[in-house]
């Protein structure tokens, strides 16, 4: 569907890199934006954003290009989308709205579908009933007051009912979440997330990271907001495993409602040993994306745990930096020494066991086999002699098996 953007630049020094992305969020819900309407002021307009001569030459866009609906960069209330579409008589929505169809449009899990649903309504609970309040006292009277409180009340309730009842079932499947983080976090597996900008190529470095044959790959699609529902992958090298999680990408001004409905998606970060920044360096935008990256991190309380930011997309442009980890997930470059990279930063201690182990205890070489080199030795009459090479935690942890 074509679309026109439109834009109040309140001088935003970065305007020009936000126009960019939301073309790009247009496209990402199949959207095509075929121009551009751009204003200048110091504040939005009241009641229509945009002044009466720009409204005028929306809607003469909007008939010369035979569009349907325009798509506002700013937020705006449901009142002015309102008055909007009624001047220039075509469907009007604003970028959370925008952002908010392209995640309904995505989410596979039941959890994803519940907490955007969640998201819309609390989005909208605020705008609804002060455009209610607003129709009140437009029509003025005390009774007409008493009506108009009853129905916001009415409004609010219903509203806030439906809230209760999701966030109810949205509860019952995170208390199962917490059981599953519960016995990854008490697992000595360590824990990997990619995190980054949106479209920036996590979903295509997991991939990459993955050992050929026995994994199955993530989907990967060049647009953003391409991964809602987090990806879990175990990956093994060098006779180590890791668990890797691939999260929700980040925007700028990411709503706060997203980010409070994500929050269980982006717990996979919150509970990682190592996060991976992939920050797509093609893009001549790539620091202001690593920067919006950071600030979403702190937004939602991630600090303390080791980063190593992966500048990705190298084969589509020429280098001129030198960043420790310059990377191609299509074309495999340099992934053998990010991985070295993550498992010297994730097992950082190893040392050395040499037992016997007894036979009834031979159970647990299985499960070590995930995170260290076992050689064995030979079998004797107690039980099966072996050297065992592994993160000094574990390690220290199967001395109890051992035969003196």
């Amino acid at each position: 569907m074509k679309v026109i953007l439109a834009v109040v630049d309140l001088y935003f020094k970065d305007i020009d890199y936000k126009i960019q992305e939301a073309k790009e969020l247009c496209l990402a819900n199949g959207l095509e934006v075929v121009s551009v309407v751009v204003q200048k002021a110091q504040m939005l307009s009241p009641n229509t954003a945009f002044r009466k001569g720009k409204l005028l030459e929306l809607k003469e866009a909007c008939v010369a290009s035979d569009v349907k609906m325009v798509v506002f960069l700013n937020n705006l209330s449901l009142g002015t989308l309102s008055k909007i579409a009624q001047i220039i008589e075509c469907k009007v929505i604003d970028r959370t709205t925008l952002i908010l169809d392209i995640f309904a449009s995505r989410a596979k899990s039941r959890e994803a579908k519940l907490q955007i649903e969640v998201a819309r309504l609390k989005y909208d609970l605020p705008k609804v009933l002060k455009e209610s309040a607003d129709s009140d006292r437009a029509q003025g009277g005390v009774n007409m007051r008493g009506v108009g409180e009853m129905r916001s009340t009415l409004i609010r309730n219903t509203m806030r009912q439906k809230i209760h009842a999701l966030e109810k079932e949205l509860t019952l499947i995170k208390k199962e979440n917490v059981l599953r983080s519960k016995r990854r976090t008490e697992s000595p597996i360590k824990k990997v997330a990619l995190v980054g900008y949106t479209n920036a190529g996590k979903s295509s470095l997991m991939n990459a990271l993955l050992t050929t044959g026995s994994h199955k790959e993530v989907f990967v699609k060049d647009m953003l907001f391409a991964t809602l529902d987090t990806d879990v992958r175990k990956v093994s090298y060098k006779n180590y495993t890791f668990i890797l999680y691939d999260t929700v990408g980040f925007v700028s001004d990411l709503p706060h409602e997203l980010i409070e409905a994500f929050n269980s998606t982006l717990s996979a970060a919150k509970e990682a040993d190592l996060l991976i920044d992939v920050i797509d360096y093609a893009n001549e935008d790539h620091k202001m994306q690593k920067t919006i990256t950071e600030e979403v991190l702190k937004t939602i309380g991630i600090k303390g745990i080791p980063i190593i930011d992966v500048y990705n997309k190298i084969d589509k442009t020429k280098v001129k930096d030198a960043y420790p980890f310059m990377i191609s997930c299509k074309e495999k470059l340099n992934i053998d020494k990010l991985l070295d990279a993550i498992i010297t930063n994730i097992y950082p201690e190893e040392m050395t066991l040499e037992g016997v182990i007894a036979y009834g205890d031979l159970s647990i070489i299985d499960e070590l086999q995930n995170y260290c080199h076992i050689e064995k030795i030979k079998d004797t009459d107690k039980g099966t002699h072996f050297i065992l090479k592994g993160p000094r935690a574990v390690i220290s942890s199967i001395r109890k098996y051992l035969i003196v």
